[in-house]
């Protein structure tokens, strides 16, 4: 988890698998799965800020610039924390650059291959990295280069690694034919980060990938259940709802480390206890250690909120 006063912003899309022949919106993606997809957004704490439902074959970047506006101009600006946002190579294109730049925000993401592979040979400053590795903890080398997107507001910062692709013998033909590659675009200056700490910096946007997850598992986000599109919306915004307060009382209980929502469920609601009804009175009977986890987010509650 970031410890840091700074918003960080993750973007993402992930699919929701289907069965049913009618449901609305329903269709073949990328993957080829039969499925809704949606365009989610979450904090570096967890918390989501954007859920919204979409035909199954929608691209994964459709809908982001507003997602960004709607979002980013409800967060305060201020001289002493700074506004940054990390996404795939999905949504690499100018109008989430120019969406970025509009809303005062510093971004990470990855570049495509079809993007980044006129520029390799633009890399001649290649160093052995030192605190990152490539897949498969490879060792590798690290450059930079510069692009500049057609339509866009700046030239932009490109930091690239390569590494040695393995049983492949150092007498091919083309040197590029020897490596794999690994490119990310931002606009955050070297003075800021440096190239592996841009690297660094967007690794931890698998952060957003348990999130996802926990959102789907936790609230059975997998499989949406009704025939309409608008109806399925409404399911996910009620999900996002839910995985938010969830995910708030589990930094209430512990701000340290926060649980998941079975976890959360289990302390808070699977309680087991025997209700005895007698003269006019209930009483909740619980085991002695269901009793102190009881009293125990009671007190937490209590105090976090002020109650009497």
């Amino acid at each position: 988890m970031q410890e840091t006063d700074d918003f960080i912003l993750d973007i993402d899309s992930t699919s929701h698998l289907q069965s049913g022949d009618k449901i609305e919106g329903a269709a073949y993606n990328y993957k080829g799965e039969w499925c809704l997809d949606s365009l989610v957004a979450y904090d570096q704490f967890g918390l989501q800020y954007w859920a919204e439902l979409r035909p199954g074959a929608t691209f994964t970047a459709n809908g982001a610039p507003t997602a960004l506006n709607e979002i980013l101009r409800r967060v305060p600006k201020n001289r002493m924390t700074s506004r940054y946002v990390r996404a795939d190579s999905g949504f690499c294109n100018v109008d989430f650059f120019n969406t970025c730049y509009h809303a005062d925000a510093k971004f990470v993401c990855a570049m495509r291959q079809n993007m980044f592979a006129p520029l390799i040979k633009r890399v001649t400053n290649w160093r052995r990295a030192k605190k990152v590795t490539a897949k498969g903890g490879r060792d590798c080398e690290i450059g930079h280069t510069l692009y500049y997107p057609t339509k866009g507001h700046k030239a932009l910062r490109v930091v690239m690694i390569r590494a040695l692709k393995p049983n492949v013998p150092n007498t091919a033909l083309f040197d590029d034919a020897r490596y794999d590659y690994y490119t990310w675009l931002t606009d955050i200056g070297h003075h800021e980060m440096t190239n592996e700490e841009i690297i660094l910096f967007y690794r931890g946007r698998g952060h957003a990938e348990n999130f996802i997850r926990e959102w789907k598992n936790g609230f059975d986000m997998h499989h949406m259940p009704c025939l309409k599109l608008t109806a399925n919306k409404a399911y996910a915004l009620i999900a996002a709802f839910a995985y938010n307060l969830t995910r708030f009382m589990a930094y209430t209980l512990d701000p340290q480390k926060p649980r998941f929502a079975k976890t959360i469920r289990f302390r808070m609601v699977n309680l087991a206890c025997q209700v005895v009804r007698h003269a006019r009175t209930v009483t909740l009977r619980f085991h002695p250690h269901v009793y102190e986890e009881v009293t125990g987010w009671l007190k937490t509650i209590h105090i976090q909120f002020g109650f009497a």
